[in-house]
């Protein structure tokens, strides 16, 4: 996963999307941690790479 920050001095818009690497589909996402755009867009992402599923019931204790 890539994180690109300050995307507020790019003007460009937080989002998710995917690339290629070395045949490997990888995630990239755009935030301004200062503006708190796209910040829940990675916690999201966070979330679901550690396994947490809020509709199952599992071992993840947060």
């Amino acid at each position: 996963t890539l994180i690109y920050n300050k995307i507020d001095l790019l003007d460009n818009t937080s989002g998710k999307d995917t690339f290629l690497y070395k045949n490997k589909e990888l995630s990239k996402i755009r935030l301004s941690a200062k503006q708190g755009t796209g910040i829940g867009i990675l916690r999201d992402h966070l979330k679901t790479c550690a396994g947490f599923r809020p509709t199952e019931e599992t071992a993840f204790v947060a």
